[in-house]
């Protein structure tokens, strides 16, 4: 059972480099360099297809998993290296600019597979929405808590998190003002 739950794991793992490889097809069509795109359909032939079907027939769907794993890793590069060749942002820069994105997720992950296995036992319909329910709120909470904890030690640099900070601060200020017919 906890092999499985490697496995599963590792599965779930695979959908973080989706996250920087799926900006890439908008980004190569505003510069016309759809040629990319073969480039990209060429390496996944060449090289995802043969690492999972050598992972299968040697290690069985462990082998498929971390195949693929290994073979995604690489897309994730070879994105990075167009987006560089595009914008000029570095590799570097590319990484270390999501740096509290990847600790927030890996933080909330682990309080996921912490209290999933407690939350979602149940065969009652209504006991297991609740739990997932319940499991939803504190990833999110953690996720949030964790990003903007690392935010704050950063030095509240500009981003997505100074834009959602400055619309609650607003949001507080509108609801702490109080009418002037009120104090009257």
């Amino acid at each position: 059972m906890a092999r499985l739950g490697g496995v599963s794991a590792l599965a779930r793992a695979q959908l973080i480099p989706t996250l920087f490889a799926a900006p890439l097809a908008p980004l190569v069509m505003a510069f016309g360099q759809t040629r990319i795109f073969f480039k990209r359909n060429l390496f996944e032939i060449s090289v995802k297809l043969p690492l999972v079907v050598i992972g299968a027939l040697r290690f069985g769907f462990l082998g498929v998993v971390v195949a693929r794993g290994i073979s995604e890793t690489a897309t994730v590069c070879f994105c990075m290296l167009v987006v560089r060749r595009l914008l000029g942002v570095s590799v570097r820069d590319q990484v270390f600019t999501a740096w509290r994105s990847i600790i927030s997720v890996l933080a909330m992950s682990g309080v996921l597979l912490i209290v999933l296995p407690h939350l979602t036992q149940s065969t009652d319909t209504l006991t297991l929405a609740a739990g997932t329910l319940l499991a939803i709120f504190l990833a999110a909470g953690t996720y949030c808590a964790v990003l903007f904890s690392l935010w704050i030690a950063a030095g509240g640099p500009h981003g997505i998190e100074a834009l959602v900070a400055n619309k609650f601060k607003a949001l507080l200020h509108t609801r702490q003002q109080v009418p002037a017919e009120v104090t009257k």
